[in-house]
């Protein structure tokens, strides 16, 4: 952001500030000058449904209303999920994903989101805003399933639609505190509203909330996350004339957060092959000659980790090579037997220096061990305004509105208290909204509502990866072995280098002292987009009984995007120069940079930022990456609805619903990367992902007042999925990969079981299916199905596989059982892996030859590919597995809740309402790898609340309870970054829900 830019910034919130404090006055002030006037009329503006579900066309909806938000503390969607089965909610060490009947969009700020969020009908299209807490809401609903026609591209999965509360009736002013003491959990709200003259009314809410965490971070001697959030919102009605009413929303928030609530909850050991001494050699033996000049031990045989750890490129038994110094007394591999954390801790003690507090803890137990200055600030502003115009026709509504959003945080991704890996991201996001809409009146025998869209919006993305070995002060406790002078004269050192030892697959000696201490990468992502939509419903009365909807919806959108990726200098931040350059020993620096940050982050510089002088001193630097994307969709629905009888209504739907393609913000390499330098390919557009969708349903009010039933049976069909893939190093990238299917059965409702007592349910089960989605990330314990073959690889002229025949793009099946004839008339088996020899048949790892001569060899032929002397090479092809036929993140086959609500009446004291909520979870899989051991099991939570309110409910005093079963419950986890893929342990990070918590609730309502 520029300095004029802030500045403007600046003074544009001091001006809404001070906006809003001369607003609070007169509303605080008006009431109490009029208030002995009798004639104030009621203002009829109300609290608007969401978006547009006048025709009742919606068959599986959840709605929470504001007093259940606020006596069960539901403070964002995270919460809300609990409550409403099929939605689902996870931060990620790198944004938040929202998911309804398992379909969700990934962390990748390119992405249009699957599950629409809207606030008053107006789309928050940015997945961080749902970390923004809730504040005096009238009613927060979710529609499940496609929701197209109505609510647009960000809802190919379903809607959350957040109302905010406008009172017309009387004055009221309150307060509602709420205090946790083991999480150190203060949260205060102030409410003022009502009418302020015959015309006006108003809606006053300021929300303060601080919060010391549940996890306690142990290297820091402090609890996290630590919150620190303010919100205030500000909504004025007004009534014009007897049929044209306004809605003004104001809104200004900052939420911000210390540490995480993220733990290593798995740390395995690296295999251990379990191979002594050195077999023999026969020099004709290519393999044997190729594991003798590379000081690998020898053996007749192929493990199965071999074929599982080979294909990702993880040497997991020979991490060090020539590196002896690393080695044990017994000869055992620095990896081979240790955890991601015992590694770690070699290089500590290798040194002398004492093991930092928290490396060692590895379980899932609300502890964390983490050195980087983690923090997250978020700013949101929200103006909207709402008209509503009734005529003898039906009703128009509009609305307008501008939302600006921000965050800035640091995050520690290597998780551990090593002074290791940390990254800095920042995100900013504006848009100009405006919607119109007109349905005729609801007596008509033909209903009609059709309206207009128009959104423009501008993102701006950047993140900067920093490795961080330096030495902390002179602290004892502090000190790290791991510093750049170790890499000034190794030969002299009179300690071994056990950093270098740790990342020893980089055989340069100094490479990566020289990489890590001068520059780093630095990505920026720009898009701008206008979208423009039209929608139209027609709902057929064709008796009392019978009734028809039929809609469709069409879409127009324009994207323009650039991706830039550069190394800059490590503490200025400034790019290199045509001086530097001019340099030679400058000029070494950058280049020997390059290919560290190539090989250990699998990092290419592709960048429009650079000048032309620096483009041409290195040929693997390319330009940023621009595209415009231009895209239309038009998708339908039908719906039918049957009232059987005055109390039983049965409908049936088929929709069709689409997400635009875009452009992928977190790949750090261009799609036609040249290969063979540890950098996977990368990707930059995708295309559109598409559903269809046909649900049964029915609404039976039960006889006597007794209650309510809803159910929906469903069955969707997806197409071409937008997935985020690891690639392997600190990069992820966007496919669109396959179709996958869910079916199930959703119900819900009500049992008033008399006056003073009621239930409330809710349940789903779910069976989602993958039907075709090769690209899937393999975990460490699953042998990979496939390499992806990029476009680039496969236009090189020269690109064929071993038996000759071309390499095209798409996915590549491994071949694990088979022999390879190469050119020059050997038979071997051309696999990699450490422990082989060519008596047997082993896995066909190299799978392209494309010749000596080709510019994209790998330079380190003994490292991934066939030996040089083989005439050929492989390319760093990211391998992947197959997941036809299995279930996906976060599905759980079974939710439900139940909630006991009970009231007393106590004479001369007051009413008594215990509740108790009953949620149950049948498990799921926390990672994107489905790797069994963080599959979180099933579990049951029991949330309650003892309340004792006077009689017309003046205070309300509450002791309130969440968790009470204290399950440990694991929301989202991913590999060890390091750990797994450098080192090949096979551990996992971990975001952990609260642990058990009981509180106070006090609420005092001025009337």
């Amino acid at each position: 952001m520029t300095n004029m830019h802030k500045t403007m910034k600046r003074l544009f919130q001091r001006a809404i500030a001070s906006r809003l404090i001369l607003s609070i006055l007169s509303i605080a002030l008006i009431p109490f000058a009029g208030a002995q006037q009798g004639d104030i009329e009621e203002v009829v503006v109300e609290a608007e449904d969401s978006a547009n579900g006048v025709l009742d066309d919606m068959v599986s909806v959840s709605a929470i209303d504001g007093e259940k938000l606020a006596d069960a503390g539901i403070e964002n969607v995270a919460d809300v999920a609990q409550y409403v089965p099929n939605l689902t909610l996870s931060e990620t060490e790198t944004g938040t994903q929202i998911c309804i009947r398992g379909i969700c969009p990934g962390v990748n700020q390119g992405f249009d989101q699957s599950v629409g969020l809207f606030s008053d009908g107006v789309p928050l299209p940015r997945s961080n805003m749902a970390r923004a807490p809730f504040v005096d809401l009238a009613d927060v609903q979710v529609k499940r399933g496609p929701q197209y026609v109505l609510d647009g591209n960000y809802a190919i999965a379903g809607a959350v639609h957040m109302i905010s509360n406008l009172n017309t009736d009387e004055f009221k002013s309150g307060f509602d505190f709420n205090f946790i003491p083991s999480q150190g959990d203060r949260k205060f709200l102030y409410t003022l509203s009502g009418p302020i003259s015959e015309r006006f009314s108003g809606n006053l809410a300021i929300q303060r909330q601080v919060t010391d965490g549940y996890i306690e971070n142990t290297f820091k001697g402090q609890d996290e996350a630590q919150k620190d959030d303010w919100l205030a919102r500000l909504v004025l009605g007004y009534q014009a004339s007897e049929n044209l009413a306004f809605k003004f929303k104001v809104e200004y928030g900052q939420f911000d957060r210390v540490g995480r609530n993220i733990e290593i909850i798995l740390d395995n050991p690296t295999p251990n092959a379990a191979v002594e001494g050195r077999v023999a050699f026969d020099e004709s033996n290519p393999i044997a000659v190729r594991n003798a000049i590379a000081q690998r031990p020898a053996a007749p045989w192929v493990t199965q980790t071999d074929r599982i750890y080979t294909p990702l490129g993880i040497d997991y038994d020979i991490g060090v090579n020539t590196l002896s110094d690393f080695f044990s007394d017994s000869g055992e591999y620095a990896f081979a037997g240790r955890t991601y954390s015992e590694a770690l801790a070699r290089v500590y003690e290798l040194n002398d220096f004492p093991v930092p507090t928290g490396l060692s803890d590895t379980e899932l137990n609300f502890e964390r061990a983490t050195d980087s200055d983690e923090f997250s600030e978020n700013e949101i502003i929200n103006f909207t305004l709402g008209t509503e115009w009734s005529t003898e026709l039906g009703q128009v509504t509009a609305a307008s509105s501008f939302i600006s959003y921000e965050f800035e945080e640091a995050i520690d991704i290597d998780f551990t208290p090593v002074p290791f890996l940390e990254n800095q991201q920042f995100e900013e996001y504006e848009q100009i909204f405006q919607s119109i809409d007109f349905k005729t009146n609801d007596d008509s025998r033909v209903q009609f509502q059709a309206g207009v869209w128009y959104l423009k919006s501008d993102l701006k993305f950047g993140d900067d990866i920093s490795i961080l070995l330096t030495d902390r002060g002179d602290d004892p406790s502090n000190l790290n072995p791991v510093n750049f002078e170790f890499f000034e004269d190794p030969i002299a050192r009179s300690k071994p280098d056990p950093a270098r030892g740790y990342l020893g697959y980089i055989r340069n000696g100094g490479l990566f002292g020289v990489g890590a201490s001068q520059l780093r990468p630095t990505r920026r992502f720009d898009q701008d987009s206008e979208l423009f939509a039209g929608y139209a419903q027609f709902k057929f009365n064709w008796s009392d009984q019978f009734r028809t909807v039929l809609g469709a919806r069409y879409t127009y959108s324009e994207k323009k995007a650039v991706r830039d990726s550069a190394f800059v200098y490590r503490e200025s931040g400034e790019l290199p120069t045509s001086a530097d350059i001019a340099d030679n020993s400058q000029l070494q620096i950058i280049a020997r940079s390059e290919e560290f940050l190539g090989l250990f982050l699998g990092i290419q510089a592709h960048t429009c930022r650079y000048e032309q002088a620096v483009l041409e001193s290195r040929e693997t630097f390319d330009e940023c990456i621009r595209g415009t994307r231009t895209e239309e969709a038009f998708y339908p629905s039908l719906t039918f609805e049957y009232d059987v009888t005055n109390d039983l209504i049965l409908r049936a739907s088929a929709r069709q619903a689409g997400k635009l393609g875009g452009f992928d913000a977190r790949s750090v390499s261009r799609p036609d990367v040249a290969a063979g330098r540890g950098i996977p390919f990368g990707t930059f557009e995708f295309e559109d992902e598409k559903a269809t969708t046909f649900e049964l349903g029915t609404t039976w009010f039960l006889p006597e007042g007794l209650g309510r039933l809803n159910a929906t049976a469903f069955y969707t069909d997806f197409r071409d999925l937008q997935v985020s893939r690891f690639d392997g190093k600190t990069g992820f990238v966007v496919d669109n990969a396959g179709e996958a299917n869910t079916v199930g059965v959703e119900v819900d409702g009500y049992l008033q079981l008399s006056d003073t007592f009621d239930i409330q349910y809710s349940l789903a089960w779910i069976d989602f299916t993958f039907e075709d989605f090769p690209l899937g990330s393999c975990h460490l314990g699953r042998q990979p199905d496939f390499f992806q073959v990029s476009g680039r690889v496969s236009e090189l002229p020269d690109a064929i596989l071993l038996d000759g025949s071309p390499a095209t793009a798409g996915v590549l099946p491994i071949q694990y059982d088979a022999f390879t004839r190469l050119p020059d008339g050997f038979v071997v088996a051309n696999n990699p892996s450490n422990n082989v020899d060519s008596t047997i048949s082993p896995p066909t790892f190299a799978t392209l030859n494309i010749g000596d001569a080709n510019p994209y060899a790998n330079p380190y032929p003994n490292r991934r590919g066939v030996d040089a002397w083989l005439n050929g090479s492989i390319l760093a092809l990211p391998a992947t597995c197959d997941f036809e036929g299995q279930t996906n993140q976060f599905v759980a086959d079974w939710q439900g809740t139940v909630t006991f609500n009970y009231t007393r009446e106590i004479p001369g004291l007051g009413n008594f309402k215990p509740t108790l909520d009953v949620i149950y979870n049948s498990g799921y899989h926390t990672s994107a790898s489905q790797d069994p051991l963080v599959e979180q099991d099933e579990y049951f939570l029991f949330n309650g609340r003892l309340e004792l309110s006077s009689f017309e409910e003046v205070w309300v005093l509450a002791l309130v309870g969440e968790n009470l079963s204290d399950e440990k419950i694991v929301s989202y986890s991913n590999d060890t970054p390091i750990g797994s893929r450098s080192q090949g342990a096979r551990g996992f990070i971990g975001f952990v829900r609260p642990p058990r918590s009981i509180g106070i609730n006090l609420r005092y309502n001025f009337y």
